[in-house]
């Protein structure tokens, strides 16, 4: 199944501090070509937003790579409240593909980053072409999505 509307509000922690997902009132079968669903822009895929059939699960993709950039950077990648900041963002992001120079303008300096991972895949997953974004699986061969987590305390 495809969530549809993974957004940082759809996560919580439960008491043993797992991770667990809510709000399953817009899930659609993988196989299914879906239209017409309004999600929270700000986690919106393209095709989702240029209102054509779409398969569900690169779109869910697209919002983990929105929910780990607001992670990672602390911030969304992009508001686009009405179609032209949309369309700028898209074009932009075709142009850019996998260019790291993009968290620049959040205020991070990828150069004192050791591990440059993390902000490559989520420029994948915001791909505005969504045959071009990971697939599940290859999200979870990344050690920092399904490793084990560090103790901070």
């Amino acid at each position: 199944m495809a969530h549809l509307d993974l957004k940082a509000d759809n996560f919580v922690f439960t008491e043993d501090l797992s991770l667990a997902l809510l709000d399953f009132g817009m899930t659609e079968s993988l196989d299914a070509m879906v239209k017409g669903k309004k999600m929270t822009s700000m986690y919106r895929a393209p095709e989702v937003f240029e209102s054509v059939h779409f398969a569900p699960g690169p779109v869910d993709i697209f919002g983990i790579g929105v929910c780990l950039f607001k992670i990672m950077v602390q911030n969304v990648p992009f508001m686009h409240s009405d179609a032209t900041q949309y369309k700028n963002y898209t074009r932009y992001m075709r142009e850019q593909r996998e260019n790291l120079k993009y968290f620049k303008a959040f205020g991070i300096e990828l150069s004192s980053i050791e591990d440059k991972a993390p902000y490559r895949l989520i420029l994948r997953c915001l791909n505005p072409n969504p045959r071009l974004r990971p697939t599940i699986d290859e999200l979870l061969a990344y050690e920092f999505i399904s490793g084990p987590c560090e103790d901070a305390t």
